[in-house]
């Protein structure tokens, strides 16, 4: 897994140590797969807070080090609040992707949309996250794959408060907003096939 803060599960209730505990959705998507697959994941997590895509794109070389099997890619708080455009933002993805499977041409990739932040935050760039969205989704081919968050977090938007779904009130996600990353996440996976 490589992103931002979001991808280092910050506002999960355990990551503050406070009950009940949850952990962020980087745990809760490999422990999702183990229980619905009966098998080991190992999760290497590579995200940084603060970060964006094209600082991802110089920690591809660590990437591709793991070979891994799956590689779940999540950036866009970060890129929006430096006004990066959807157009640099999915050449920088494309160029991601471009170098994993130069390595690894057999790994699978789930790229990631990111949540929408409070629009009352100073940094929020409200038209950018769905613009980011569809930069994913053109990426979408074989062995590449969108977890579209961003189309799910604007629908619960419409009946539930920020708040409902903020572990800061800003731009990470709390407990329940974890839990919706993961659900997507292990939706777009999807389940074993059958014998």
């Amino acid at each position: 897994m490589l992103g931002d803060s979001i991808s280092t599960g910050l506002n999960a209730s355990a990551t503050g140590d406070a009950a009940p505990h949850q952990p962020g959705y980087p745990e809760l998507v490999p422990d999702g797969l183990a229980k619905r697959f009966g098998t080991e994941v190992t999760l290497k997590n590579l995200s940084v807070s603060g970060l964006d895509a094209a600082w991802g794109l110089t920690q591809m070389p660590a990437v591709i080090a793991e070979k891994p099997d799956v590689f779940i890619c999540a950036f866009g708080m970060n890129d929006a609040s430096g006004l990066i455009s959807a157009k640099k933002f999915g050449a920088t993805i494309r160029e991601m992707m471009v170098q994993l499977h130069a390595a690894h041409p057999d790994c699978e990739v789930i790229l990631v949309s990111p949540m929408t932040p409070n629009p009352e935050w100073t940094h929020a760039q409200p038209p950018f996250y769905p613009a980011y969205a569809k930069a994913m989704e053109a990426l979408a081919g074989p062995g590449i794959v969108v977890a579209d968050v961003t189309s799910v977090w604007l629908a619960l938007l419409e009946r539930k408060g920020v708040l409902d779904l903020s572990g800061n009130g800003l731009n990470h996600p709390n407990d329940f907003g974890h839990r919706v990353y993961a659900d997507v996440v292990l939706a777009t996976i999807g389940g074993p096939l059958p014998k």
